[in-house]
């Protein structure tokens, strides 16, 4: 692509529902950051928070699950949420002195199904409108060529936090961990010296064994891989909404009120997708109300709060699950990012759960806010299709090899 990029724009509408995130950030070329202090390859300059009206929200929420008209009612709310992300977008950049034409956005969309088994995802986007509304260049429709080529489609924010990880100057194993409606982690051995150790059933050959096969594909070196874990706040916000009539559970407050059932956490646990061996992702399709209240049905004895609390803790032991099985050895560092970190309880939770981990938050470790951080990798995986450089890694997804990711609508 034979324009000049100066500032690139992420915008990210999750699995929460609750609006979406926007960042005006700068990057600097990799390769004038192979080396050396990593705090200034990534310069956020500003971010916005749209919410949803409720009526978007309410049609977004009804299209997670089949229904009547579904292809009209689509693209009426993929128009709508257009209008949001072009708000947000003007957010960004007022009263900045920044050419429109020098700028690239790279947005997300909304999931309303995905389904990479078999062989598709849905993201609610239109980007001829987003670039109409918004005079810019715009890079959309990130997943399906992952999927295309044989891959999970998600998560895809490994790239950049590979980049953020760059900032850390320590040797061990570096994790990180997004909680967003749906959790996933990223792990990044350091100097490529296999110090990855798993704890699990196998046997260390065959633990070695699975370990290669996902992070040693073809360039013969250790390298980062991830995957999604589970529900991350997607059923701790949807029983808020449902009980509370609240957004969210600020701060975890209603959940350490609570008392886990552990009987429950344990049958929940079991279920198929906790057993699956990565490459894997999920989303709503699986964890979503619906699912939740199946599960609840032998169960009415259980107070309010007392599932709120387990489903806080199931959150935190599905994440530590996946690290003690693919990453965790004492002196590895965990970095927590998305709305989950806000969480206190549920990061209380996952301290215990991983007592000899070092758990920071994205700000403190990288100095990018929690909420900056999801929107911040689609303006890099935007950056990288302005490169013509891949933005998945098929370690990560299981696709047949690395692509380049996104279409392209002119301004």
């Amino acid at each position: 692509m034979n324009i000049k990029f100066t500032h690139f724009i992420g915008l990210m509408s999750g699995t929460s529902l609750d609006g979406v995130d926007g960042v005006l950030v700068t990057f600097r070329p990799e390769e004038q950051h192979a080396a050396g202090p990593a705090k200034n390859f990534t310069k956020v300059i500003n971010w916005s928070h749209v919410e949803f009206p409720e009526q978007l929200h309410h049609a977004l929420l009804e299209l997670q699950a089949p229904g009547d008209n579904e292809l009209h009612k689509s693209a009426l709310a993929a128009n709508d949420l257009m209008r949001v992300y072009a708000v947000c977008v003007e957010n960004l950049i007022e009263n900045r002195n920044i050419p429109r034409e020098h700028v690239l956005i790279g947005a997300h969309g909304q999931t309303v199904r995905h389904q990479p088994g078999l062989g598709y995802t849905i993201q609610l986007i239109n980007g001829a409108l987003l670039a109409e509304l918004t005079r810019m260049n715009v890079v959309c429709d990130f997943r399906s060529r992952d999927i295309a080529a044989a891959g999970q489609g998600a998560p895809l924010v490994p790239a950049f936090h590979q980049l953020m990880a760059k900032s850390i100057e320590m040797q061990e194993t570096v994790s990180l961990c997004n909680i967003g409606g749906i959790s996933n982690i990223t792990v990044i051995p350091r100097n490529g010296d296999g110090t990855i150790i798993f704890f699990s059933t196998f046997t260390e050959q065959q633990l070695h064994k699975e370990f290669n096969s996902l992070s040693k594909r073809s360039s013969g070196e250790f390298s980062v891989f991830g995957y999604d874990c589970g529900p991350g706040t997607v059923l701790i916000d949807s029983w808020t909404q449902t009980i509370q009539k609240l957004p969210f559970d600020r701060n975890g407050g209603w959940a350490e009120t609570g008392r886990v059932n552990e009987s429950w956490l344990r049958e929940l646990l079991q279920h198929e997708f906790f057993q699956l061996k990565p490459p894997k992702s999920t989303g709503r399709d699986l964890f979503n109300q619906q699912w939740l209240t199946r599960s609840l049905k032998n169960r009415p004895e259980m107070e309010p709060r007392d599932v709120q609390a387990t489903l806080t803790k199931l959150t935190a032991s599905s994440i530590a699950n996946e690290l003690r099985r693919c990453a965790v050895k004492q002196g590895c560092t965990l970095i927590v990012c998305g709305g989950g970190a806000k969480n206190e309880f549920l990061m209380k939770c996952l301290r215990t759960e991983l007592e000899s981990v070092l758990i920071l938050t994205s700000d403190q470790a990288c100095g990018i806010p929690v909420d900056q951080v999801e929107a911040s990798a689609f303006a890099y995986l935007a950056f990288l299709f302005w490169q013509g450089r891949s933005g998945n890694y098929q370690n990560v997804t299981g696709a047949s090899g690395n692509r380049i990711l996104g279409c392209w609508y002119p301004r």
